[in-house]
């Protein structure tokens, strides 16, 4: 198999701080429970899952972003009151430590990433894959050849 993420987890394994309490806080997920996931989680794209396989769940480069052990809903993570006026068909798969929500419009047509501003309950599309919304949050860089 084809690994998509490979560039990404050798540029973590450089640049994350070792005796950083977060390092090495993230956990893969096997092909069974990956499969699970799909089934559970139709609508949602293949990067996102080949990201909990081969880089896993857990926070990076030092606690600035935390991706969850699967994609959940607002009433889910119990701030559903917080934000009654956000549409059911987002699921959320991380956030940014800070309050800012990291998701899906599980209704869209093309596979973008969502952000919701908690300061005033925005939804920003990005308009950036998975792939290149975490890299951007990875604050990846290609070594110079």
């Amino acid at each position: 198999m084809t690994k998509i993420f490979e560039e990404e987890l050798h540029f973590l394994n450089q640049v994350e701080d070792k005796n950083d309490e977060c390092y090495g806080e993230r956990d893969t997920y096997d092909t069974n429970t990956i499969e699970k996931l799909k089934i559970e989680f139709p609508n949602l794209p293949n990067d996102y899952f080949c990201y909990l396989q081969e880089i896993g769940w857990g926070s990076f480069r030092e606690c600035s972003f935390m991706v969850y052990s699967s994609p959940a809903n607002l009433q889910e993570f119990g701030v559903g009151d917080l934000y009654v006026n956000i549409p059911a068909n987002y699921i959320f798969f991380g956030d940014d430590m800070s309050g800012d929500y990291a998701g899906f419009d599980i209704t869209a047509t093309k596979d973008e990433v969502i952000e919701l501003w908690h300061e005033d309950e925005t939804i920003y599309q990005t308009k950036k894959t998975f792939k290149q919304y975490i890299r951007e949050k990875m604050r990846f860089k290609k070594k110079k050849i």
